[in-house]
């Protein structure tokens, strides 16, 4: 790839045709790319970082959020919770179920506990869509911002992040992992030495003649005539 087309033109992204089943490396708005050389998450790393953070906030943030709702409707969605009479079958109350049920309790000193929570329940439901909509929109800021960089690199940008960022890491994770293994296998090597030589040989040897004797004792009083 890189002797025809030269390291840029290998690097950049190859728009999917319809009829591709791989998964897309990035997608912009109904547009699937690949990366056929140059993954997007290096070039994330070198050109990226910032925005890569941020939009990583974003999703923390719309998982709480998440998170947050979901624990709301599981301690008020009882049986006896103030949002059982929006819940259906199966304990879900959604947005929609809510919003309905808060209209018919919107007065009433009755409904007092039930409309506090429905408001609060709704409050925290919004909170996750906002967040959630954030979230999106940061990813697809981020790609749309990855496939304009693959478009504009140069071939000294592209060789230096496949080069240093892929083929260079690729060959000093190897090496890393094979000094970890040839470590590990020489320290366990190491153990099952100093366990089978914990004890001196003399020491062996007394045991051994101690346990003789005691061997030869206890078939003497048993009648039995033995000979080490």
């Amino acid at each position: 790839m890189v002797c025809e087309a030269g390291w840029a033109g290998a690097a950049r992204l190859r728009v999917m045709v319809a009829e591709e089943r791989a998964k897309p490396d990035l997608v912009v708005g109904r547009v699937k790319y690949r990366a056929e050389l140059l993954p997007p998450a290096l070039l994330v790393a070198r050109y990226f970082a910032g925005e890569r953070a941020a939009a990583d906030a974003l999703e923390a943030a719309r998982a709480a959020a998440e998170a947050a709702a979901d624990e709301f409707r599981e301690e008020n969605a009882g049986d006896d919770g103030p949002l059982a009479e929006a819940a259906d079958d199966a304990g879900k109350v959604t947005e929609a179920a809510a919003k309905a049920r808060l209209r018919e309790v919107r007065v009433g000193d009755g409904f007092a506990d039930e409309r506090a929570a429905l408001t609060e329940y709704v409050r925290r439901l919004d909170g996750e869509k906002r967040a959630s909509k954030a979230a999106k929109e940061a990813e697809a800021a981020l790609a749309a911002s990855v496939v304009a960089r693959y478009a504009a690199l140069t071939d000294a940008e592209a060789c230096e992040v496949v080069v240093g960022s892929k083929w260079l890491a690729a060959v000093e994770a190897g090496v890393r992992g094979e000094l970890d293994r040839v470590s590990q296998a020489l320290a366990g090597r190491v153990t099952q030495l100093a366990e089978r030589y914990a004890a001196p040989l003399p020491r062996l040897s007394a045991d051994a003649s101690s346990l003789a004797a005691k061997v030869a004792g206890h078939l003497t009083r048993l009648g039995v005539t033995w000979t080490p």
